[in-house]
């Protein structure tokens, strides 16, 4: 049974359905008792019992359809549902209908968006669906709209939101739905950003290794290490860009800025020695040969008991320092503590700047250079006993094969009176070993401290020429047509007397009988340099000048392949050596050509001069 309730009463307006909107009030006496009857009579009645769903719209009633179907507009309270409208008139049943999905809004309605479909934001009870929020100031196809994508972050019931973006995008990190991708974190709900360190990769993260180490690859703020490339989180370094990696996770023995073979340090980043080929090469410290001796082992290893057993390491001993990307290493010592009597003629058949005559109080140094090509810079100093310099004329020079100390590398003598020497010892592949000597020139005496400098610069090969069986970017002129010009020499009647550390295929111009060697030149094509910010021209050559000084050997560099800038001219008599020259001034939009001129100075074409040239590089930082 219903409980009874008062009765209001309910009109139409406007021809429109109008009803009571009265909820239920709780529970109302449904009985009462009689008054007292006069003296002999019968006691009066009570109050009248009244029933919700009698289908009589009594006064407290909000309609009355005449049934217990909650369902049909009129509960079982007699309470309007939401999303109806009923004709009521007291001691009359109500009459009800829905109103839900007529776009209006009415009186316990939620929201009314024109229809009566399900998980469109309004149900068609006109109540706002889970998920949903609904605006009835808005038209009322759009009036309901998902609140998860709205771009406002809800953490409250009933929505519970880990994130909104707004547009939701799970390469952002936030799901459709309004969850936190793995792998992501959301702060404030609005703004989401990779994890860094939990081993996942997303966004913009371009590696996540899940640890604070470095030297692996990644960061500890997830970022690419210089010299590394990361792909699907495997991380490794690039062999080629200039940059070498020592790490205990990964090693490039070598990186000089290509993959090209022939330069010391192949595609793969390590060494191209060939241990047992009798040639000195970078990763070795001698080779003489397949089996060794008890000089030189057969891993091309000094043997410590060996002929170059007194020589000191440099680095065992020396101190070094990184500054503006080059590495100084800096080593003292003392000519007069256990030095050596002799290490052979440092001026070999002839190097410019280098003396015949040297004390016998030498010390020299074994010294291998960084996992990168580098320009080599040597410089000593004496240190003062009492105020006076040990020595009055310091030389310096440098060998690539102890066992062979008649082959100089290079040397600098820098005269009389002059305690101090500079060495710009040139280019040299990664990992190679110079063995590099110091001393006084001829006062036997002159003895005592000494400091010893060495500048590893890192370098950038743009080119380099080893003329291995053709003469390469280089094109020879024989402006008198007489086939004497510059040539390959690959196997002719000549040496290499270039001090190539190759040693191989060298180019040569030579003045044979009946010949004419006037303005011979051998020029490369313009060679692309990028923007370096310091250029270098180098070359090993070898001058024959059996006329005295008339005839020259003269290399240049020019920036448009037209217009040539003298740079080094040799004239003197069984003259070898390698020359540096900076070239940076001579670059034109990052292009330089580099070449040689051979001139007969005294014209004659019969005084068989002839010039060699040999291991060419251009290079720069």
């Amino acid at each position: 049974m219903r409980r009874s309730l008062h009765v209001a009463a309910a009109i139409v307006a406007s021809g429109a359905l109008a009803s009571a909107c009265l909820l239920d009030a709780g529970p109302l006496p449904t009985s009462g008792s009689g008054g007292s009857g006069a003296t002999g009579g019968s006691g009066g009645t009570g109050a009248s019992t009244l029933a919700c769903g009698n289908g009589i719209l009594e006064e407290g009633e909000g309609c009355d359809d005449g049934d217990s179907d909650s369902e049909n507009g009129c509960n079982l309270n007699c309470a309007i549902s939401p999303g109806w409208a009923c004709v009521n008139e007291l001691g009359k049943k109500s009459v009800c209908q829905k109103t839900c999905g007529d776009a209006d809004m009415d009186p316990g309605e939620k929201c009314d968006d024109g229809n009566l479909a399900e998980d469109d934001g309004c149900s068609p009870s006109c109540t706002v669906e889970i998920g949903y929020k609904c605006d009835d100031s808005k038209p009322p196809a759009e009036q309901c709209y998902l609140a998860c994508g709205d771009g406002i972050f809800d953490s409250a019931e009933p929505f519970v939101e880990e994130c909104d973006l707004g547009d939701n995008d799970p390469l952002k990190g936030c799901s459709t739905d309004c969850k936190v991708i793995e792998g992501w974190v959301c702060g404030g709900g609005t703004m989401c950003d990779p994890f860094c360190g939990d081993g996942k990769v997303v966004g913009n993260e371009p590696c996540d290794d899940q640890n604070s180490n470095g030297g692996d690859g990644c960061t500890i703020g997830c970022d690419v290490e210089p010299g590394w490339e990361c792909a699907n989180n495997n991380c490794k370094p690039i062999c080629g860009d200039g940059i070498a990696i020592d790490t205990n996770v990964a090693t490039e023995i070598c990186d000089d800025g290509n993959q090209d073979p022939g330069d010391g340090c192949d595609g793969a980043c390590a060494l191209e020695a060939d241990c047992g080929n009798n040639k000195v090469e970078p990763g070795e410290e001698c080779d003489e040969g397949a089996a060794g001796n008890n000089d030189c082992d057969s891993n091309c290893k000094i043997v410590p008991t060996g002929a170059c057993s007194g020589l000191l390491d440099i680095d065992a001993d020396g101190m070094s320092m990184v500054n503006a990307g080059a590495t100084i290493t800096t080593f003292t010592g003392d000519t007069t503590t256990n030095p050596l009597s002799s290490f052979g003629d440092p001026r070999g058949y002839g190097l410019p700047e280098c003396t015949s005559a040297i004390s016998n109080k030498i010390k020299a140094h074994k010294y291998t250079t960084g996992p990168k090509p580098s320009l080599v810079t040597i410089e000593t100093e004496n240190k003062s006993v009492d105020g006076k310099q040990t020595f009055d004329q310091t030389v310096v020079w440098v060998l690539r094969d102890c066992l062979t100390p008649t082959v100089i590398d290079s040397c600098k003598d820098d005269g009389p009176n002059a305690p101090f020497s500079q060495l710009v010892a040139g280019y040299f592949p990664a990992r190679t070993t110079l063995y590099i000597a110091v001393g006084d020139n001829g006062d036997a005496t002159e003895a005592g401290k000494y400091a010893l400098k060495i500048t590893e610069q890192p370098v950038r090969l743009f080119y380099q020429e080893r003329f291995n069986g053709s003469l390469g970017k280089f094109t020879a002129n024989d402006p008198d047509g007489d086939g004497a010009k510059w040539k390959l020499c690959n196997g002719c009647n000549k040496n290499n007397l270039t001090i190539s550390a190759s040693g191989g295929d060298f180019a040569v111009v030579d003045d044979p009988p009946n010949k004419n060697t006037m303005n011979e030149t051998l020029r490369t094509t313009l060679l692309d340099v990028t923007a370096p910010s310091k250029l270098y021209f180098q070359y090993n050559y070898y001058f024959k000048d059996k006329g005295g000084i008339s005839d020259k050997l003269e290399s240049a560099v020019s920036g448009d392949g037209s217009t040539w800038t003298p740079l080094f001219g040799a004239t003197a008599a069984d003259f070898a050596g390698r020359a540096v020259s900076d070239v940076t001034a001579n670059m034109s939009s990052s292009q330089i050509a580099v070449g040689f001129l051979y001139t007969d100075g005294n014209g004659n074409p019969d005084d068989a001069d002839y010039a060699e040239v040999d291991d060419i590089f251009v290079f720069g930082y």
